[in-house]
């Protein structure tokens, strides 16, 4: 495959990805303990967490109460926890690179800038009913070695316009 027909290939999934905006992620759903439908190749994502300040919820920072994993996709939602004025927010990481996070090794460093990674944030009052549904201008990944052997720390920073962002990381557990 050529560069150009793999960039075209990366831009067509990555649009159809991002057109489908927050509804996307709900049709994954999640399994036992948290396994979503493509946990068989990506391992079982747990710990995670996301804080900032989007559209309508203003600042939150929250354990994620629900994590879908699907292939190279990470999807965590946070909400209620945050404080009086926070609804729920959702952050989706998408992989440009990599099959899956488990796949990265530790130390590496992803950004949106290179293509390498990809996130889509949503936010409103409740669960699915979302006020901002757009991509990030920026995101950066760091990937570092997770509590256990072969496991990884999965660190994350997203901008948005208007001045939005959200900060948060999880844990994939060795395969």
């Amino acid at each position: 495959m050529t560069t150009t027909s793999q960039g075209t290939t990366l831009v067509c999934a990555l649009a159809l990805g991002l057109a489908a905006g927050c509804s996307s992620s709900h049709e994954l759903g999640a399994g036992p303990e948290g396994r979503g439908a493509g946990s068989v190749r990506e391992g079982l994502v747990h710990s995670g967490w996301l804080s900032g300040d989007m559209v309508t919820v203003g600042a939150f920072d929250a354990d994620a109460y629900q994590i879908e994993t699907f292939d190279s996709l990470v999807t965590l939602h946070v909400g209620a926890l945050g404080g009086d004025d926070f609804g729920w927010a959702m952050i989706q990481l998408s992989l440009g690179e990599y099959a899956s996070f488990a796949d990265v090794p530790p130390g590496t460093t992803l950004s949106s800038r290179g293509a390498e990674v990809f996130a889509l944030g949503c936010s409103g009052p409740s669960h699915g009913n979302w006020d901002y549904d757009g991509p990030a201008d920026e995101v950066e990944v760091q990937v570092s070695a997770g509590p256990e052997p072969g496991s990884r720390l999965v660190s994350f920073t997203a901008t948005y316009d208007g001045g939005q962002h959200a900060e948060g990381g999880f844990i994939v557990d060795a395969r």
